[in-house]
C-alpha cells in the first residue's frame, strides 16, 4: 500500500491513506457469535463473492482465529462451521478439512496439486 501526501498548507503536509476497497459483507460486520446466529437466520439470500481462493482461505483462517475456534463449545463450533460453509461456498467436508488443518498446523494454506497425472509412454512420433 502506498501512502499519499496531501498538502494542507504551505508548511505542513498531512499523510492520508487511500480508502480501502469495499470488503466482503461477511467479513465486515460479523464480530460476535450473536452476529453469526442472526446472519445464519437469513442465510438463504447470501452468496459468496470471493475474488480468489487464496482470499477465501485467508478469510477462513482469520475467522477461526477471531472466534478462537479451539476453545469454543460444541454448539458454537457447529455454528462457526455452518457460517464458514455458507460464507465460503465450500462443502461441509471441505470446511471440516480446513478446520482440521487449522487445528493441527495453526494456519490454513492452499495446497495445489502440481503433478502431471499419468506418465506418457509413447510420444506423438510413435503414433
Amino acid at each position: 500500500m502506498t501512502l499519499l501526501y496531501k498538502k494542507t498548507s504551505s508548511i505542513h503536509s498531512q499523510i492520508t491513506r487511500p480508502q480501502p476497497a469495499p470488503q466482503n459483507p461477511l467479513r465486515a460486520f460479523i464480530k460476535t457469535l450473536e452476529d453469526v446466529r442472526s446472519l445464519l437466520s437469513q442465510a438463504d439470500c447470501l452468496e459468496p463473492g470471493w475474488d480468489s481462493k487464496d482470499e477465501c482461505y485467508r478469510w477462513i483462517e482469520l475467522t477461526l482465529s477471531h472466534f478462537k475456534y479451539r476453545s469454543l463449545s460444541k454448539g458454537d463450533k457447529g455454528l462457526i462451521r455452518r457460517y464458514l460453509t455458507i460464507g465460503s461456498g465450500y462443502s461441509r467436508a471441505q470446511v471440516t478439512r480446513l478446520i482440521n488443518q487449522y487445528i493441527s498446523k495453526g494456519s490454513v494454506k492452499r495446497r495445489q496439486c502440481t503433478t502431471r497425472g499419468f506418465q506418457t509412454r509413447y510420444t506423438k512420433a510413435d503414433i
